[in-house]
């Protein structure tokens, strides 16, 4: 599992994460849609001290007290606990879950600390997840309890020096044989990317499709992208470029 990390800001942040990884703590992973949260998860697993477990992923979106408990608060011999294999259990989209089912993991997390379990307890969250904590629509002690390490993974946006290794390490994934044209990137910098690391895949996918040749082009540019940019590198300006 590979993480880019050529900004300042991004290599700062994995040295924390790899100091954290092989302890026992519960982590929570905060970041906009898109920022690679679950792969920062699966990251820290590789590097935890239950790699060679599982890394179970549970959707919290829309889940129940009984399907959380079924899945991993099991009885093991009459004693209630987690789930006996070693390995990594991660929450995914924590601010989703239902009041119901926040509930059932505080009282098995009361009862049995995430620390004191064979699981590690990763959870990662969108930034909705601290006005619900503070409306009360996400109980105060879940979300401490889940957060002794609290990870809030900065936006693309925050870090573009990042950005060329990423163009590359993604269209390696697409097609290695597939290049951008270098004049592209400052563009690329300058952008705001609200979907972050998503978008920026979608983005060179998209213009895979589209073009003609190995070289990815300002001409392969879909039209969502050329809508969204500032006028100053407004549509007209990029295409004049391409001939």
């Amino acid at each position: 599992m590979e993480m880019i990390a050529l900004s300042p800001t991004m290599q700062e942040f994995l040295k924390r994460a790899e100091r954290i990884a092989p302890l026992p703590d519960p982590i929570l992973i905060v970041g906009e849609v898109g920022v690679g949260k679950e792969h920062l998860a699966r990251w820290i697993h590789e590097r935890s001290s239950v790699a060679q477990g599982p890394f179970l992923r549970f959707d919290c979106t829309g889940a129940s007290a009984d399907l959380l408990v079924e899945k991993f608060l099991v009885l093991n011999g009459g004693q209630e606990g987690w789930i006996r294999e070693r390995g990594t259990l991660f929450l995914h989209q924590l601010e989703e879950l239902a009041p119901e089912a926040q509930k059932a993991l505080g009282y098995y997390l009361e009862r049995e600390p995430a620390s004191g379990t064979s699981h590690r307890i990763i959870a990662s969250a969108s930034p909705l997840i601290f006005q619900r904590r503070d409306r009360g629509l996400f109980q105060k002690a879940l979300f401490y309890r889940l957060s002794v390490h609290l990870f809030e993974v900065p936006p693309l946006r925050m870090r573009p020096e990042d950005i060329p290794a990423l163009v590359r390490h993604f269209l390696k994934q697409i097609d290695p044989s597939l290049r951008l044209d270098p004049s592209l990137l400052d563009l690329f910098q300058r952008y705001a990317w609200p979907g972050n690391l998503l978008e920026l895949r979608n983005l060179l996918q998209q213009m895979a499709l589209n073009a003609e040749s190995t070289l990815l082009q300002s001409s392969d540019l879909p039209e969502w992208f050329l809508r969204a940019l500032d006028p100053q590198s407004g549509e007209s300006s990029l295409r004049e470029r391409s001939f």
